[in-house]
């Protein structure tokens, strides 16, 4: 476990284990079949990365979506570590360079769906190589009693057949007892090491209201939650395009999500959401499987799930990173019936499944015990306390027989609860907010450069341990929680700059060490010395030239083109002249209208190479204003 301990600190900069993952990999490094059980955001992934990297050996993971592979492969690639999938949506040249490298033994982690496992030719390119290990990926698929039953998923009882000597490792995130034991037989696994966490997400918070003046509901929920990325989840299609329009209409990013929408644009909508920090997602259960957004604030239901493994699967796409999100079920009598229509074309034994499931659902709404007990017991597993502290139920309402809430109750409730102060504080005292924005804005101007959602560069949760940490330099950046070795090469520097100039216009002390000396503690001793922003902000309004904001504050070029976007933004300024030029603004507002997304490599390849990172990020600072 040694080397593990290494691989976890150098490629995903984390020091200890998660609940349950040391077992995980235990459980394969000694060549066990395991099934893992653990909840959405409990680092599942990690657990059969790892161990490829420890043996120096093929490990084969299969998956039931191409966008989920694929992200999964970015994400491992990023961290330098040597993953590929191949899949039908891959030109036939990327295909064969994947096989290629498959074959020459480059590769450590291979991602496919399970119809390849059905190949001939893949399979004698597999035999040739011998994994080490495979593993199934959201397994749940390959039940009846699962809630996202797939038929694709029985044809890989193969692979015991197939290779006798490989481990087969199974994991999901929400399986009963029953789906359990479905998992264990389909699959072949002999005797394997079943690792089940709890199915409690402490840092979610509950809300199971009636469903009255939906409108007015999503408007409060909006608004607790603005500048915050969430989903709301809708039965039907059309009441997806009506709440998309709605909240658009009320000043909010709304993307809509369903199976009716051509593939271009629930590509591009999907992709705006990962990128976006204030994007909300208005989708059918059509959206979710995949989606590794870790700092999704807030889950709607506009009407009740169809069972709670959809729920606790739906639900738990909120605060994947550990920081406090909020769950809200609006429910209403009719949603039963609705889904019972849907559902009535399925065979006999798959509509029995589908009834028993929407009747726990409806009790779960209607019963007045605390909601992540309902939750847990249906899982089979006891929750301890007779209240969570963390649900309508417990925080809202004064005893077990209190009386169901009219419309005006409902929305009191809906917004009686503050959004809760920052989980992380600064060692020498309060949360400093302005640091934790400054790093946002550096985070997302990476993002858009490298063309990459913004939690790939950092979640949250690591910028919440950079505000803790204040690391000026590239030894402590690579202390920070979730960085690695990798990413430290990557992003050090223009996140420890950042750090290091917000020390100094703050006048607080820099820590010690050979870049950098001490500074005293506290503000600059002269009242009349401003912060450099606050100047910088004076001399934009003189419309200053950058070159002369740079020489008169001593400050770099990027950090001043990060405060002359503020700068923008916040005044409203409809063009940035005149520090660009009316010509190269036309062009790049021609070039933001066509291309997808608005990021400055695309913009760059539209309009011209000619056109500088600079301007172009001023452009679209106006842009977004106007």
């Amino acid at each position: 476990m040694k080397r593990i301990q290494s691989i976890l600190r150098e490629y995903w900069g984390f020091e200890t284990f998660r609940p349950f993952q040391r077992e995980a990999v235990e459980a394969i490094l000694s060549g066990r079949d395991s099934l893992v059980v653990l909840p959405t955001g409990g680092g599942k992934s990690l657990c059969y990365q790892a161990p490829a990297l420890a043996l120096d050996r093929l490990a084969i993971v299969v998956s039931p979506l191409i966008s989920l592979m694929k992200d999964q492969v970015d994400a491992l690639r990023q961290r330098g570590i040597p993953a590929h999938c191949v899949n039908s949506a891959q030109s036939p040249e990327e295909q064969r360079k994947v096989l290629s490298d498959l074959a020459s033994g480059r590769i450590r982690l291979l991602y496919v769906v399970p119809e390849r496992l059905t190949q001939a030719h893949f399979l004698e390119l597999l035999h040739a190589r011998g994994p080490a290990y495979f593993v199934v990926d959201e397994a749940h698929c390959i039940s009846m009693w699962g809630h996202d039953f797939r038929p694709s998923y029985r044809a890989l009882r193969c692979l015991r057949e197939q290779f006798p000597q490989a481990r087969i490792h199974a994991y999901t995130a929400t399986a009963t007892l029953r789906v359990q034991d479905d998992i264990v037989r389909s699959l072949c696994l002999e005797e394997p090491r079943v690792l089940t966490g709890s199915f409690d997400r402490p840092n979610l918070t509950y809300r199971f209201v009636p469903r009255t003046n939906l409108h007015e509901q999503l408007r409060v929920i909006a608004a607790r939650h603005r500048g915050q990325s969430g989903i709301l989840y809708c039965i039907r299609r059309t009441d997806v395009e009506q709440l998309a329009a709605f909240l658009k209409r009320a000043g909010y990013t709304a993307l809509p999500y369903h199976a009716g929408l051509a593939a271009d644009v629930r590509r591009r909508n999907q992709e705006r959401f990962l990128r976006e920090d204030a994007a909300i997602v208005v989708a059918t259960v059509a959206f979710g499987m995949g989606i590794d957004k870790p700092d999704v604030r807030f889950v709607v239901h506009a009407a009740m799930p169809q069972s709670l493994e959809h729920y606790q699967q739906e639900s738990g796409r909120a605060g994947r990173d550990g920081l406090p999100a909020d769950c809200y079920l609006l429910h209403g009598e009719a949603d039963r019936e609705i889904w019972c229509a849907i559902q009535g074309d399925q065979e006999p034994a798959l509509r029995e499944i589908s009834d028993a499931k929407l009747d726990a659902m409806a009790a779960a709404c209607g019963g007045g015990i605390c909601r992540r007990r309902a939750i847990l017991d249906y899982f089979g597993e006891r929750y301890p306390a007779k209240r969570c502290g963390a649900c309508d139920i417990c925080l809202d309402r004064a005893g077990d027989a209190a009386p169901e809430p009219g419309p005006d109750a409902v929305l009191a409730l809906l917004g009686a609860i503050e959004t809760p102060t920052p989980p992380l504080a600064d060692d020498t005292g309060d949360w400093d907010e302005a640091l934790f924005e400054k790093l946002r804005r550096i985070r997302r101007d990476e993002a858009r450069n490298r063309a990459l959602p913004a939690y790939r560069i950092f979640g949250d949760a690591t910028l919440h341990d950079m505000v803790r940490r204040k690391p000026v330099d590239k030894a402590a950046f690579a202390r920070v929680e979730g960085v690695g070795k990798q990413k430290c090469r990557d992003y050090w520097r223009v996140f420890c700059t950042a750090i290091r100039e917000h020390l100094h216009d703050a006048g607080l002390a820099l820590p010690e060490g050979p870049k950098g000396r001490s500074v005293p503690a506290g503000r600059t001793s002269s009242p009349d010395i401003q912060p450099a922003g606050a100047t910088a902000r004076a001399l934009f309004e003189q419309d200053t030239s950058l070159e002369d904001v740079c020489r008169q504050l001593g400050r770099s070029e990027r950090w001043v083109v990060g405060e002359l976007e503020d700068f923008l933004r916040d005044t409203g300024r409809v063009t940035p002249y005149p520090w660009v030029d009316d010509e190269t603004f036309a062009r790049v507002r021609e070039a933001a209208g066509q291309v997808i997304g608005t990021r400055v490599k695309s913009i760059r390849q539209y309009a011209g190479d000619d056109l500088g990172e600079t301007d172009i990020r001023l452009c679209l600072a106006c842009l977004r204003t106007a």
